[in-house]
């Protein structure tokens, strides 16, 4: 099948990698003018546009070592082509890090899920991805492979823009992404802004996990995460600060929580001053639901597997 005359590729030149050397091996031979896909679902509707800028793709969904989900040393190990659905699917995943499975399943459509990988959302760098901005909360980090070696890198770190990464998918893959384990005095929990349309990212993404002391009267550690559908994933510290040796019995962690990320919600999504008190408030319901349920599932000590909406 041809592409339809723009600048783009022969959808035929695809080769298909049975190793991450091999895969590097396309790419180094096609010097800039190739690049790497799994699941495709985010690139082929670009190639079908004629807006794909390689002239061939090298496919890794067939590469063994990318297709495990494994532990190590504390961490929960996936493949650079471990599917959404399967990650869903995943009683490791479920287990160890459940926010990562109900991020997964905020994608919709099973169609959908069965091709998309988790690490494709990752390098598409859509700010509001679910899948990345829980990432970014549980402090994830991505293997990145390329001629001269591999290395792990801060999966915050690879965001420059929204839609651009600092992953070059012409000369490097990444192979895997590592989670720590969680703890059971810790819960997670994951919430978004309802989308405007069903196929349409969500404008706000937030993540949330929570550490308790041994006694479950305070907070050891809090991560939050906020993603929007125009920036890219990151930490709010000034919201971690807040929640770091807060008494939970105390009424004002939770307000204090749900103010600092209420601000930084209205900061980031671009409103109007008209408009920016209701998405403070909006995005603070959010940051007050994510709270309630994190804390149920570490007081609980299992691990949350709920979502939040607003």
């Amino acid at each position: 099948m041809a592409g339809n005359g723009k600048r783009g590729l022969l959808v035929d030149n695809v080769q298909i990698a049975s190793s991450v050397e091999e895969a590097l091996a396309h790419l180094a031979a096609h010097r800039g003018n190739a690049q790497i896909i799994a699941g495709g679902t985010l690139l082929m509707p670009l190639v079908e546009r004629g807006e794909c800028p390689a002239t061939h793709l090298v496919d890794v969904s067939r590469v063994c070592s990318m297709k495990r989900i494994t532990q190590s040393d504390g961490h929960v190990v996936i493949g650079g082509s471990v599917t959404l659905a399967a990650l869903a699917e995943s009683a490791m995943v479920r287990s160890e890090v459940p926010m990562l499975r109900e991020a997964a399943l905020a994608v919709e459509g099973e169609e959908v899920r069965a091709l998309a990988t988790l690490v494709g959302r990752l390098v598409a760098a859509q700010g509001s991805a679910e899948v990345s901005v829980a990432l970014v909360a549980l402090d994830a980090e991505a293997q990145i492979a390329n001629l001269t070696g591999s290395q792990w890198m801060p999966v915050d770190s690879l965001f420059v823009r929204s839609g651009v990464s600092r992953v070059d998918s012409t000369s490097e893959i990444v192979t895997a992404v590592r989670v720590p384990a969680i703890d059971h005095s810790t819960g997670t929990a994951i919430g978004w802004i309802e989308r405007p349309e069903a196929h349409e990212p969500s404008p706000l993404v937030l993540a949330l996990v929570l550490s308790l002391s041994s006694d479950h009267d305070s907070v050891r550690w809090g991560a939050v995460a906020m993603g929007t559908s125009a920036g890219v994933p990151a930490h709010v510290r000034t919201a971690e600060e807040a929640l770091t040796g807060a008494s939970v019995a105390d009424p004002s962690t939770r307000e204090r929580l749900a103010r600092l990320v209420g601000a930084a919600g209205a900061d980031a999504i671009s409103v109007d001053e008209a408009s920016r008190t209701a998405v403070r408030e909006m995005v603070a319901r959010l940051a007050q639901g994510c709270y309630d349920q994190a804390l149920a599932a570490a007081t609980r000590g299992d691990l949350s597997d709920e979502h939040a909406t607003a």
